[in-house]
């Protein structure tokens, strides 16, 4: 496995255990394997990763058998993963962002 395998894979379960968080006792990861693939799929193109392994042939095979209210779920599933995921990646990039521009960051004081 080469490393844009690794980024992708890694990002694939990331959203599936931040989509897993926030469904708690309801999640079913088969049903939401397709919004985990998204999700990664936003991830990998927000930060600059090559995408061309992705392939969405079968998520479209797949999302046949799903209602239009299934697929409007697994779509906003994929969004907020993804959404949450770079707020925490953004996060703990900051600090090594501020180091690298020499700033040093200070917290307001009263």
């Amino acid at each position: 496995m080469d490393d844009n395998q690794t980024i992708e894979t890694l990002a694939e379960e990331l959203s599936h255990s931040s989509i897993g968080y926030q469904a708690r006792d309801e999640y079913d990861p088969s049903f939401y394997s397709l919004s985990a693939y998204a999700s990664a799929y936003m991830l990998c193109e927000k930060y600059g990763r090559d995408t061309s392994g992705f392939s969405f042939y079968s998520i479209a095979e797949v999302g046949k058998n799903f209602d239009t209210d299934e697929k409007r779920d697994m779509l906003a599933k994929s969004a907020e993963a993804a959404k949450f995921l770079s707020y925490k990646i953004d996060q703990a990039l900051e600090p090594s962002k501020s180091q690298q521009r020499g700033k040093t960051t200070f917290a307001p004081t009263r």
